[in-house]
């Protein structure tokens, strides 16, 4: 078994080898097809079934599709990209490859017109149609400016929009395909109604995984898994000698809705505001309820200065939330405490951030820095165990 999970496959044909150096689907044509498929599908149940569903699935998927449409179809410069929710950007499924195709984050049009349309592109497919001819010529051209992207390599061969419950949530791009199979329209069909099948089953995968480790009231994590989460983010920051800030929003008030019995209010600002906490931070940042009335993000490389300022935006965009009911404006108020990881461990630094969120309240501030020196309180230590 090679890296990518496929076993007993030849890279020069299927289930044995070629009497030439090209692989033998080039030469025989679409009749490679079905033994191909159930080595693909094969290799996409052992590769899945190696996985921990614990940990994010999208970069080991990137890596098992690249290497094995490399090694079933000889594909080159090939790089997977999700649509981010927030802002339906393209973001790249691998943190360690450059994108081979564009700089920055607008893509060129021809991607765009890919992902919008959910049309699938061949280069030099008979149906492409006037303007997808149009929109490829224009791929070299493209120089770069405030609006437009700086294309680093050829353009794509084959693009895939990959399509759930009628949203495009996925782009595939190969740079380069062996003439036989990029002119092999039914392979290349059959293999793409694959991949949208895998990448499917890894994006219902994550969700469910998703809604597992998700506080249901609030929409963010819930404690034990921003606990655990949070402990491998603060080790990864220290390893990699990254700043890190973790701050601690308190909603105060909101117990006197429950006393009030008006629960159904408190369950909706609950809900909006982690709602707008997991829209402001960033998708490598973490936020999840601690408790009734506190939430904690986790924000990696921000030294303290910068920190204070996106606490103080994130407080604003809670606060709106908070005005947009009357009744709440003078029943919860919000303040936050701040605490810079060093190399203490969780309970260490969300102690002091307790703290300094104490002391926001006592001094009737909105937000306070936890010192560097400052060592947890007793009451802190005691909150963070509780």
């Amino acid at each position: 078994m090679n890296e990518s999970g496929i076993e007993g496959v030849d890279v020069d044909g299927v289930g044995g080898s070629s009497p030439s150096n090209q692989p033998a689907w080039l030469t025989v044509g679409a009749d490679f097809l079905a033994p191909t498929i159930g080595e693909l599908t094969a290799s996409f149940a052992r590769w899945f079934e190696r996985q921990d569903t614990g940990h994010s699935l999208w970069p080991p998927f990137d890596r098992w599709l690249r290497d094995t449409l490399n090694q079933f179809f000889r594909a080159r410069r090939v790089r997977c990209f999700r649509v981010n929710e927030s802002d339906r950007r393209l973001t790249s499924m691998s943190g360690d490859l450059d994108n081979t195709f564009w700089l920055g984050a607008s893509p060129p049009s021809l991607v765009e017109h890919v992902r919008s349309c959910a049309r699938r592109y061949v280069q030099g497919a008979a149906n492409n149609g006037e303007l997808i001819a149009r929109l490829a010529a224009e791929w070299p051209r493209a120089m770069g400016s405030d609006s437009s992207p700086v294309v680093t390599g050829p353009a794509p061969v084959w693009l895939l929009p990959i399509r759930s419950q009628g949203q495009t949530i996925g782009l595939l791009a190969v740079g380069e395909l062996p003439e036989g199979t990029l002119h092999d329209a039914p392979t290349l069909q059959a293999v793409g109604h694959l991949i949208e099948l895998y990448w499917g089953h890894v994006h219902l995968a994550d969700a469910l995984e998703t809604v597992r480790r998700t506080d249901q009231a609030s929409g963010v994590l819930s404690r034990v898994d921003l606990s655990a989460m949070a402990e491998q983010v603060l080790h990864e920051s220290i390893t990699e000698d990254e700043p890190i800030i973790l701050l601690a929003i308190s909603v105060e008030g909101i117990r006197r809705l429950d006393d009030a019995g008006q629960w159904v209010l408190r369950d909706w600002l609950i809900k909006r505001i982690g709602l707008t906490l997991r829209q402001k931070v960033r998708s490598d940042d973490l936020v999840g309820r601690f408790n009734d009335d506190r939430f904690v993000a986790v924000l990696r490389r921000l030294d303290l200065s910068l920190g204070r300022l996106i606490a103080a935006k994130l407080l604003a965009s809670a606060r709106a939330v908070v005005n947009e009911q009357a009744v709440l404006r003078d029943t919860v108020h919000l303040r936050c405490g701040l605490a810079e990881a060093v190399s203490e461990g969780l309970p260490i630094v969300l102690g002091r951030a307790f703290d300094a969120l104490r002391q926001a309240r006592l001094q009737h501030q909105d937000i306070v820095v936890a010192a560097m020196k400052d060592a947890p309180t007793p009451q802190a230590m005691a909150e963070v165990r509780s």
